[in-house]
Formats: structure tokens, sequence, C-alpha cells
């Protein structure tokens, strides 16, 4: 399945106003793209989140929304470049253009699930040493492990992005952060239990494993809450 990806970081104060525009967004694209269905959903940061952090573990700001678009074509991306362009210009009061990003690329499950009200990302950017390609090779063949030993969620999908199309989506829509990977997403039905969790988690490895071909320090992890669906 082809995915976008649209991030959102919010001017101070200007969340709520934000979260209103991109619902409407929303359901402009989920009307259709390149003729084809379209699943919509919008994420906004949850509050409190213990994992807004970098690989690394220290604190970050990340994304305050996130607008997903899922496709079952399997080729859509000049209508996905298409829909995004100019959206920097269209939100620009309300965000800080230069820190949001659109991605474009494969959506991938290895533990599908029907939504949920709570989702983990996590952006990933590959060390130095790997390219792309084998940066993607060793996640989906290796790493995809850790998350399928995760306990406390409902669903794990991989998100492999596409560099090249996301890199012309990105100067479409304006917006300034064309870097990442990949996203990792975990798909929770209860943060009480996915917290319940975290030290069980925390001994499956997953952070060392990442060492071997993650910029951890580059990348960041963080909690949303789907607060709107259409096309389900």
């Amino acid at each position: 399945m082809r995915k976008l990806l649209a991030h959102f970081v919010a001017q101070d104060e200007k969340q709520d106003e934000l979260i209103l525009n991109l619902q409407e967004l929303a359901k402009d694209w989920s009307e259709g793209i390149g003729g084809d269905r379209v699943q919509a959903t919008l994420m906004r940061a949850h509050v409190e989140d213990p994992m807004r952090l970098t690989g690394a573990g220290t604190p970050t700001r990340a994304f305050d929304a996130s607008i997903e678009i899922k496709l079952a074509a399997a080729k859509v991306d000049a209508e996905l470049e298409a829909a995004v362009c100019g959206l920097a210009d269209e939100f620009e009061d309300l965000i800080q253009r230069d820190l949001c990003a659109v991605q474009i690329g494969t959506h991938k499950p290895f533990v599908a699930c029907e939504p949920t009200p709570i989702r983990f990302q996590y952006c990933m950017r590959r060390r130095h040493d790997f390219t792309h390609a084998a940066y993607l090779a060793r996640y989906e063949g290796i790493h995809s492990r850790f998350g399928l030993a995760t306990k406390g969620i409902e669903g794990y999908y991989q998100f492999q992005i596409d560099l090249e199309v996301t890199e012309r989506a990105c100067a479409s829509a304006g917006v300034g952060v064309a870097s990442f990977d990949s996203v990792s997403e975990l798909h929770i039905g209860s943060m009480a239990a996915f917290l319940a969790a975290a030290a069980e988690n925390a001994k499956i490895g997953a952070g060392q494993d990442e060492d071997a071909f993650v910029d951890r320090p580059s990348s960041f992890m963080w909690i949303s809450d789907e607060i709107f669906r259409l096309g389900y």
C-alpha cells in the first residue's frame, strides 16, 4: 500500500487552530486522490508524552500533528505530490514550515490491526555508513523482529520512505524536513497497557540493534492520539 505522511509543527499557541484546519484538509484528501479510494487519519501529539525522545533518549519536540493518507493503488506518487503542492503556504500563519515534513513511501504490515486510538511513531534516519537500500534491507529483514516481540500493542507497521519522491514532495509542499528513511509505527489500544509493558520491552534489545544501522541521536519518537478518520 502506498502512503503519504504529512507532519506539522505549530507556531506557539496555535496548535488548536492548526488541528481544526488539518481536519478540513483530511476531509478534502479523503474524497479521493488519483481516482482511488483513500483512507485518511489525523493525529495530534499526546499530552504529557513520556516517549517524546530522540532515539538516544534525550527529550525532543517532535511533531504536533500528522495526517496519514493510505491508498490501495500501487503507484500514485504524482497524485500525492500534487496533493501537497503549496501546503506550507496554505498554513503559513499556523506552522513552522522549516520543521514540518512530508513523506511518501510504502506501508508494510507486520502485525496488522484495526485502527487504534493511540499511535507510537519513530522517524528514523540511517547511519552515515549505510545506503538507503542497505538500511531498508536491514530494517525489514532483521530489525522487524523487535517490533514483532513488543508487548502492549495491537499492531506493528513499517513505513519505508521513498527518498526521491519524498524530496520532490517536500519541495512541492514548501516544507523543510526530507531526510528520514523510515517510520516505525506501533498501534496502541491503551497507554496504560503499553507503559506497563515498558520494562519488559526494554529487555528486547531494540536500541542495541539500532546502534548497528540507525543514527539514533537524529531520529525521534513520539505518541499521538488518532482524533479523526475517514474511509475506513
